[in-house]
């Protein structure tokens, strides 16, 4: 059941934070990817690009390929001329955006305590002000200089993260003096830690409820939100409280001002694995809905990102262990909500559902079936919605009607799509060989506009 409290109409002291005036450095990256859901709202909708768009994609050709030392199992961001991503080798890894060489490379300690598939640098990034946020497989949260690498502080988050198994995927946000990290295991928890010292300014303990993915800032009213995925253990009678919720909390002081549990002691793994994400809906007769969003393995939930009131869902496919929209397949963009949703049946093999849904009502827009699956992040970008699928498959749908207009494939399963100042990058995730992690043999590709036909 939802508990929320009833004040939610008087602003929390945080919101002064959204009057902070544009800094020289979000000017600066204006044609650029510079955190993981692109933006503090994670609409992953990148408003700036107008290089590629719907008239041209399909001339897109691959530009430059780059060996990485392993899997690269989140998705890459692009800033200040560079595409950065964390693989395998527990190193963060920073190339030059149009050539593909190294600039530089930091490999914080190696956690040897949780499975291979586990290891390396499994989060993707944020930045601010010339810094690079990540955290690593021991839960140790990074600042490090953007331009070298450079260490500025490291704070463990979990003192005993081999005892708890604990480890990361989960992409910080920061905001101003503000940087919101999480991380799994047998005790997660939400951390704030201030941006600038790495001190700790507040946790969050949420119960049996793993973080998977990245929070979303609204910064005009000082609230973080996260989602939480299944318990690691169900108990007769016990809710695993916070488990499978979006969890709405003041960002200066860590309050919990609302909740919503969806699938309590949910013993089929029907966890959140899918970011919230802020926007408006505006609907046919001119009203606006103040919206978050989350998409879990039955589908997409909106709520009034207030009061915490359920507004919509929509299922596009079936709900399952592997189901469902998987892995920040869902993005926000021109009043509609872009999503991939997997399929998985025991007679046919796995696949997935590109949609486009009413970002009001929820009513389903268009839909294109995919022969693959998918593991991976999506982006939208003047006029297409790019996905990226377990089989390599690279596809780019026009956004308004759902036509395929580009495709492509790379070496292995897509881990991540981003689209910045007319480049596509994409990583190739992980590849298992008889239960075993192949070792070696995964690139990232970078693809720019060819000469016209």
């Amino acid at each position: 059941m939802m508990r929320r409290r009833d004040c939610l109409a008087a602003v929390p002291a945080a919101m002064l934070l959204g009057s902070l005036p544009q800094s020289a450095w979000a000017q600066a990256n204006a044609g650029s990817w510079p955190r993981y859901g692109y933006d503090l709202a994670n609409t992953r909708w990148n408003r700036s690009e107008t290089i590629i768009g719907r008239a041209n994609v399909g001339r897109l050709k691959r530009q430059w390929s780059a060996a990485a030392p392993g899997p690269i199992q989140a998705h890459p961001i692009v800033t200040e001329g560079m595409v950065i991503y964390g693989a395998h080798d527990h190193g963060v890894h920073a190339l030059d955006a149009r050539t593909g060489t190294e600039r530089w490379v930091v490999r914080p300690e190696a956690n040897r305590t949780v499975p291979a598939y586990e290891q390396g640098i499994r989060a993707s990034f944020d930045t601010q002000d010339w810094r690079l946020y990540f955290i690593d497989s021991r839960t140790v949260a990074h600042c490090v200089d953007l331009k070298t690498g450079r260490e500025h502080w490291a704070t463990q988050l979990d003192e005993q993260s081999a005892r708890h198994m604990a480890t990361s995927r989960h992409a910080p946000a920061v905001h101003g003096n503000y940087a919101v990290f999480g991380h799994s295991g047998y005790q997660p928890q939400i951390a704030c830690l201030d941006s600038s010292s790495g001190q700790i300014l507040w946790r969050f303990y949420t119960g049996n409820g793993s973080l998977w993915t990245s929070p979303a800032i609204d910064t005009a009213t000082g609230i973080v939100y996260n989602v939480t995925g299944d318990a690691h253990s169900v108990r007769p009678g016990d809710p695993a409280l916070y488990s499978e919720s979006i969890l709405a909390q003041d960002l200066a002081t860590g309050e919990l001002l609302w909740y919503d549990q969806l699938e309590p002691a949910d013993p089929f793994n029907l966890d959140f694995s899918c970011h919230p994400i802020i926007f408006d809906a505006t609907g046919s007769n001119g009203a606006l809905r103040q919206c978050v969003g989350a998409g879990n393995k039955r589908g997409f939930y909106v709520w009034e990102r207030r009061s915490g009131k359920m507004l919509w869902r929509s299922q596009i496919t079936p709900g399952s262990m592997f189901g469902g929209p998987q892995a920040d397949s869902t993005a926000y963009a021109y009043n509609r909500i872009y999503l991939l949703s997997n399929v998985f049946s025991a007679n046919q093999p796995p696949s997935s559902v590109a949609a486009c849904l009413n970002a009001f009502t929820g009513d389903i827009e268009w839909w294109v079936h995919n022969r693959s699956s998918t593991t991976c992040g999506v982006c939208v970008a003047n006029g297409v919605f790019y996905v990226g699928l377990a089989d390599g498959t690279l596809r780019g749908f026009d956004a308004g009607t759902g036509a395929v207009l580009w495709e492509d494939k790379i070496g292995s399963t897509v881990r991540g799509v981003t689209v910045a100042g007319g480049m596509l990058y994409a990583n190739e995730g992980e590849v298992y060989i008889r239960d075993q992690l192949k070792p070696e043999g995964y690139r990232i590709h970078a693809y720019a506009l060819g000469a016209a036909a």
